[in-house]
């Protein structure tokens, strides 16, 4: 358990058809002397709270004190749910830019269903991107392996588009300073290839001799420490367990599909490069397994953990 501080912890719970309120309520017994509040369903939250943590019913008008009941009759997933953990994230993130000593949480949406309700963003991240027109940094924190995605949601016909030295190069200043900088996470950074075999000196492919590697041996010059690149069927496995490792990957499956092998239930997805901390479970709304299964908390656990961390770094 985390210790009491003055740090206010704001949680969008998520699609109300999804974990994302289950987990939010369930996360709250371990975090009993932290400041938090839940946006979501008033009346799906006293329902869960009542039902995952009973102890906190004295504290519910606190804890729900910017949600309101939304008249859900059935809680399935639709363009209304969709819609609603929209209304939850904007109304969060709102409320986070006007309080600097919080931090945010987000539970897990449908990018379909927000899509579907009329929403143009394509996920968080594209919010964050458009709101604050900059280029954000989706990176995945957990305690044996942080992977940084130089790409995000895009074809993978498409990489060669953003695969340039200037666009690499400012990708890898910015995380070094948001991670060892802003966050003074003291990681070293290590970077992943892009072709099989890192190119095998051309061979496979010469985007690693043309772009990369220039790029790596300019910033080393200037006192940043950053190897590689490294093939990526080996690089994920030589620094597994490197507490003090942060991987660069290219493309958005290359670094998630180990790290989500190894961490599916504690990962943490961390969005660098925006004017607010925000977390998030590295898992999705598993629309399929609620009222099924007893959904497992660690992950949000672990994104609050984080947050709170972040932003007493962050303070120093």
């Amino acid at each position: 358990m985390i210790r009491e501080n003055d740090i206010t912890i704001i949680v969008s719970t998520g699609d109300p058809a999804g974990t994302g309120p289950v987990i939010s309520v369930k996360a709250l017994k371990h975090f009993k002397k932290n400041r938090i509040h839940l946006l979501g369903d008033r009346t799906q939250l006293e329902r869960l709270i009542e039902k995952y943590a009973p102890e906190f019913l004295e504290k519910t008008d606190e804890l729900l004190k910017y949600s309101e009941s939304k008249n859900i009759d059935s809680i399935t997933p639709s363009e209304k749910t969709g819609k609603l953990s929209f209304e939850y994230f904007e109304n969060s993130v709102d409320l986070v830019l006007n309080n600097k000593d919080s931090v945010l949480v987000t539970a897990p949406i449908s990018k379909e269903l927000w899509l579907k309700g009329g929403i143009n963003y394509k996920g968080h991240t594209d919010y964050f991107n458009k709101r604050f027109k900059n280029e954000s940094i989706m990176f995945f924190f957990s305690e044996n392996m942080k992977i940084a995605l130089f790409t995000h949601h895009i074809p993978l016909k498409e990489l060669w588009r953003y695969l340039t030295k200037n666009r690499i190069e400012l990708f890898i200043k910015t995380l070094d300073y948001e991670l060892n900088k802003r966050f003074k996470l003291n990681l070293k950074l290590v970077s992943g290839s892009v072709n099989p075999h890192a190119g095998e000196e051309g061979y496979l492919g010469d985007e690693e001799e043309k772009l990369i590697i220039p790029v790596l041996e300019k910033l080393n010059k200037t006192g940043m420490e950053i190897s590689g690149p490294y093939p990526n069927d080996t690089v994920f496995f030589k620094y597994k367990d490197r507490k003090d490792i942060a991987i660069v990957s290219y493309t958005h499956d290359i670094g998630l599909s180990p790290f989500k092998l190894i961490n599916f239930f504690t990962g943490v997805n961390l969005t660098l490069n925006i004017p607010l901390i925000r977390t998030s479970p590295d898992h999705g709304t598993g629309f399929d397994l609620v009222n099924k299964i007893d959904i497992d908390e660690n992950s949000m656990v672990q994104s609050l953990e984080l947050a709170i961390k972040l932003r007493e770094n962050e303070r120093e």
